[in-house]
């Protein structure tokens, strides 16, 4: 049985709260090196911001730090700035308080003043921020459409539940979407056929589908298609383009 990320996130933040006193007591009580955190930093929001850091990424300290984590945090070189993650991840600490100060914070009226950008608003629990639709385009170039449906079933038995992935049906309507632009109909097919499957009562699936058959020159099935969407949503424009497909314009 595969553990779902959710489930993943919830163990380690339980493990986190069992071992955070023994932790802390390994932790220096003053920090060198530090080129972004205030160099009198606090070791509780020193740890905070470290904490902070794996939820956002879905890391750990030896993922930023050199060292052997075998050995606890008494293996970790802390100072030691050799691993490329732990500069990028002064780079993004660097362009998260740009945007907080210098865009943000003047953006005027009051919601404004309760939006801050942290390292959780784009990255969701994952080392590289991108979103669903991306992550299967790239498959599909790549690896094709059956490794395609895979991937976004392999993704959503991980992570459907948590805030990483949409599990709408926009993302696959999105990928579906460049298909038929590229001509792709069989790729857009089989792709709203899953989303569909996903989501049996989402009208714009079923009116994408729809337009793909169409588009493919099978006017049968768009216009069924097109009939389930209209009961699922009536719509006067909808009306006219099952008309017009009827009639062979």
């Amino acid at each position: 049985m595969t553990i779902s990320n959710a489930v993943k996130i919830m163990i380690t933040w339980v493990l986190a709260l069992m071992f955070s006193q023994a932790a802390m007591a390994q932790i220096p009580d003053t920090f060198t090196n530090l080129k972004v955190l205030p160099k009198d930093v606090s070791k509780q929001d020193l740890m905070g911001t470290m904490k902070g850091f794996a939820r956002a990424l879905d890391m750990r300290c030896d993922d930023c730090h050199a060292g052997d984590p075998t050995k606890g945090f008494a293996g970790i070189d802390f100072p030691s700035d050799e691993k490329e993650n732990k500069r990028t991840a002064r780079l993004m600490m660097q362009m998260m308080h740009d945007i907080n100060t210098n865009y943000v914070a003047k953006v005027e009226g009051d919601p404004a003043r309760e939006v801050k950008v942290e390292c959780i608003t784009c990255h969701r629990g994952q080392h590289r921020p991108r979103m669903l639709a991306d992550v299967l385009n790239d498959v599909l170039k790549r690896d094709g459409l059956d490794s395609t449906i895979a991937r976004y079933h392999e993704l959503r038995d991980e992570y459907y539940g948590s805030f990483t992935y949409d599990f709408t049906a926009e993302p696959l309507n999105e990928v579906a979407g460049g298909q038929i632009e590229a001509k792709e109909y069989g790729n857009a097919i089989a792709l709203l056929k899953l989303n569909l499957e996903m989501n049996p009562q989402s009208p714009f699936v079923m009116y994408q589908l729809g337009e793909a058959y169409a588009a493919s020159g099978d006017k049968a099935k768009a216009i069924e298609q097109l009939e389930a969407c209209q009961k699922v949503m009536p719509n006067p424009r909808l009306v006219r383009r099952i008309e017009e497909l009827k009639s062979g314009q």
